[in-house]
């Protein structure tokens, strides 16, 4: 082999020698690499079990709390309640139906001896009851309205009071937790009253109040005070004023009904013109020395209570329905953030004047570009489908 021969073959070997130390570098580093990524999914997916995703939720049972992050856009951590009547995951299966209301005993109740000419007003429809006319008695000191299902009755300086109140909790100017629910008012028991209240309901309109009830006692001081702290709403009616004593004094009655001690939700859902939706239910009382002040009653149940158990899904299973409809309908960009989970007893329209009074859970929380920049979504805990959106 002459000299040329041997530097070829020589930078041969060492060329070879290069591409296999050059394999084996870059053979090494993907290895560190992979590792790494191996190590950092591993990190993230501990840190998001930990912080609860929709493989792991975290589910404390003692504090009665959940984290959980379905997506990138839907966030759950929320407090979680079941009623203890049925922590068992079971209940009776609930009837439910809209009563006529007894509309000779309403105006025995509410006009007393008055003989007054009722306004016809017609051409109303609903889907519980077709076509029907509403009535209307005007007097001096009083208005009364039958409407068939409902009825409203208010009394001479209502409005007075009632400009003072602000019952809508999603509203800053929400201020019924300025009253007090257990001071006693110079003119009467709130007990001793409301069993007035609850006889009427019965007697008039048809339908069983729970005893479990809210009565703030609205002091005229107080009532004095919200005025002035609220006067850019009060002015508008042009009712604001610096007249008060004890003779305006009240208490204002917010009522229920409910089923094995539990409350039925009252807020409305869903389009009621359209027939999917259930409109609001209504039952309050201002209650003074004289009397009634104001009383509304809408949307109030007979109820009846069947001997059909029904199995009530469990929490897991209600994120899954609350998952898969995500899944289906999230809008990317879109944040929802749950805040609140509850099982609670909602009136659900059948047809006609069927309803069922089912246990629904709700998901509770905050989403910017829904109307009022919160939602509520219902998840039927029997069947496990949703009911409709309230936003």
């Amino acid at each position: 082999m002459d000299a040329v021969e041997y530097k070829k073959d020589v930078l041969n070997m060492i060329i070879i020698k290069k591409k296999y130390l050059l394999c084996t570098f870059i053979y090494v580093i993907l290895i560190g690499f992979l590792s790494a990524c191996s190590h950092t999914s591993a990190s993230n997916s501990t840190d998001k079990e930990s912080a609860g995703t929709k493989y792991a939720p975290y589910i404390d049972e003692e504090k009665k709390h959940i984290i959980l992050d379905m997506n990138d856009y839907v966030h759950i951590d929320a407090d979680y309640s079941i009623p203890d009547v049925y922590a068992d995951l079971k209940m009776n299966r609930i009837l439910a139906s809209r009563p006529l209301i007894n509309e000779e005993k309403c105006k025995e109740i509410f006009l007393g001896d008055r003989i007054i000419e009722p306004e016809i007003d017609s051409g109303y429809y609903s889907r519980e009851i077709g076509n029907y006319d509403m009535e209307y008695y005007h007097d001096s000191d009083v208005t009364l309205s039958l409407e068939k299902m409902d009825m409203f009755a208010c009394y001479k300086n209502n409005e007075k009071i009632e400009n003072c109140l602000f019952d809508d909790e999603r509203f800053d100017s929400y201020n019924l937790d300025k009253y007090s629910l257990d001071k006693e008012l110079s003119f009467g028991s709130r007990d001793e009253i409301f069993k007035i209240i609850k006889k009427t309901y019965k007697d008039a309109v048809g339908i069983d109040i729970s005893d479990n009830y809210k009565a703030y006692a609205l002091d005229h001081k107080t009532l004095y005070q919200e005025q002035n702290a609220h006067l850019d709403l009060i002015e508008e009616s042009g009712s604001a004023t610096d007249q008060w004593s004890e003779e305006d004094d009240a208490y204002y009655f917010v009522l229920y009904q409910d089923v094995d001690g539990v409350p039925i939700y009252q807020n409305g859902y869903g389009d009621i013109f359209e027939g999917i939706g259930v409109d609001y239910t209504e039952l309050t009382v201002l209650y003074n020395k004289n009397g009634w002040l104001d009383v509304r009653a809408y949307r109030g149940y007979c109820i009846e209570k069947t001997e059909e158990e029904q199995k009530i899904i469990s929490l897991e299973q209600a994120l899954e329905s609350l998952s898969r409809k995500f899944e289906l309908n999230v809008d990317q960009g879109e944040e929802w953030n749950i805040n609140d989970i509850s099982l609670q007893l909602v009136p659900v329209h059948i047809n006609g004047n069927n309803y069922e009074i089912k246990p629904v859970w709700m998901f509770q929380g905050i989403n910017p570009k829904t109307m009022f920049g919160f939602f509520n979504i219902m998840i039927d805990a029997v069947s496990g489908k949703e009911i409709v959106q309230e936003t």
